[in-house]
């Protein structure tokens, strides 16, 4: 491996949850970049079939891919927000 060499350490079905996991590993003091490929954003459906990639220097994926396995699990925690609560923040006079 050279010593620039770029390796995926995640993959992602959107692009949120690719910049979340981004965050967790810049707050960690590892550079990382997202790659895409959804036709430079007009089409975000691509993001699906290819998925959103988190890439990090070679020598800094074995410490990446540590943190994003001991950190929340981006896409669980979301996925199980209950949107229902909401509603009953809703000021009825907007009802």
């Amino acid at each position: 491996m050279s010593q620039n060499e770029m390796v995926v350490v995640a993959t992602y079905g959107n692009e949120l949850y690719a910049e979340i996991a981004w965050g967790v590993l810049d707050a960690e003091g590892i550079e990382a970049f997202i790659a895409k490929d959804d036709a430079g954003a007009m089409i975000p459906s691509l993001q699906q079939t290819g998925g959103v990639r988190i890439l990090v220097a070679a020598e800094d994926a074995d410490r990446a891919l540590e943190i994003l396995e001991s950190d929340i699990d981006v896409e669980d925690e979301y996925d199980d927000y209950d949107y229902e609560d909401e509603d009953e923040y809703e000021d009825e006079d907007d009802v």
